[in-house]
């Protein structure tokens, strides 16, 4: 049990570490934690894009909160939204040149 513990604690300080440093990447950037988190999810994916309810449901968060930070990240011109060819009523996010370059 002891190095279960050990192990769940070593994970806990490695995992606010990293939340740390996002919170840090992201401050530098002018963009929020959420907003650097989407960034970097969907520059992982598909260059055709991702749904917000993808997104928010990788990320953990509700959808109004993913789509708050979309909005921004629209308004940065750091994402782009098309129409998903496979359903007309959905939309798709991926990023634009200037998010690349971040």
């Amino acid at each position: 049990m002891g190095n279960a513990s050990q192990l769940m604690e070593g994970l806990q300080l490695l995992s606010r570490a990293l939340r740390n440093g996002q919170w840090e990447v992201s401050q530098k950037l002018g963009l929020t934690p959420t907003q650097g988190s989407i960034l970097d999810l969907i520059s992982g994916h598909s260059p055709q894009g991702m749904r917000v309810k993808a997104i928010s449901t990788e990320l953990g968060v509700a959808q109004p909160t993913a789509t708050e930070s979309i909005k921004a990240l629209i308004s940065k011109r750091l994402l782009k939204k098309k129409t998903d060819p496979q359903d007309g009523r959905a939309s798709l996010l991926s990023l634009t040149p200037a998010a690349r370059k971040l």
